[in-house]
């Protein structure tokens, strides 16, 4: 069977999970105080220092409960299931970063959520072999436009070797492969999308 490709499409702020200390965290919305590490020139890549934890909450009125990955101004916060998870089926995928959930309660039951970061970048997408890729500049910069479902991919599988989760510099998209999708989806996990690519 030949590896399919996805995209793991996290919806922004859709659920009812926020932050009580906004405040000490951003400069402006979208945009944390200190610490990302630019990955070329446009988007951030691992975690930032940040002066405190996020200290998350859950409001019922604001959405429905989170999903075990969800997007998070520049990052994602995930569920402490996923992390055990991703762990154990593609280790050093992700970085993560601890929260505050003294007061995270959902649906009256305590939960645990961490800041989530990809850490596997790389040259793993053959551009030749990828016909419907899209490839803009900007500047010196090469940018792939990834549209889920429309985009047709191929990966360098002896780059991606065993791991099954990456990114490359040239989109913010997330990657993954169908293995570690079947998986994810057999473990009872939740996200609102993945996108084939």
């Amino acid at each position: 069977m030949s590896n399919k490709f996805y995209v793991m499409a996290p919806q922004f702020n859709r659920s009812g999970i926020g932050l009580t200390n906004m405040d000490v965290l951003f400069e402006r919305p979208g945009v944390y105080r200190a610490g990302s590490i630019e990955l070329a020139g446009r988007r951030n890549r691992g975690l930032p220092s940040l002066p405190e934890a996020p200290a998350l909450i859950f409001d019922r009125k604001a959405g429905p409960p989170p999903d075990d990955i969800e997007a998070f101004a520049a990052w994602c916060v995930v569920s402490d299931r996923f992390k055990t998870f991703a762990e154990a089926t593609d280790p050093g995928a992700f970085d993560f970063a601890p929260c505050d959930n003294t007061n995270l309660t959902i649906e009256g039951a305590p939960a645990k959520y961490w800041l989530c970061a990809l850490a596997r970048y790389g040259p793993f997408i053959d551009e030749e072999k990828s016909p419907r890729l899209k490839v803009t500049k900007d500047g010196e910069n090469k940018q792939y436009v990834v549209l889920g479902g429309l985009t047709r991919i191929a990966v360098d599988a002896a780059k991606l070797g065993e791991h099954h989760v990456f990114g490359v510099p040239e989109t913010l998209s997330v990657f993954c492969d169908h293995v570690f999708r079947n998986e994810f989806k057999r473990a009872g996990l939740r996200l609102r999308n993945f996108a084939a690519v």
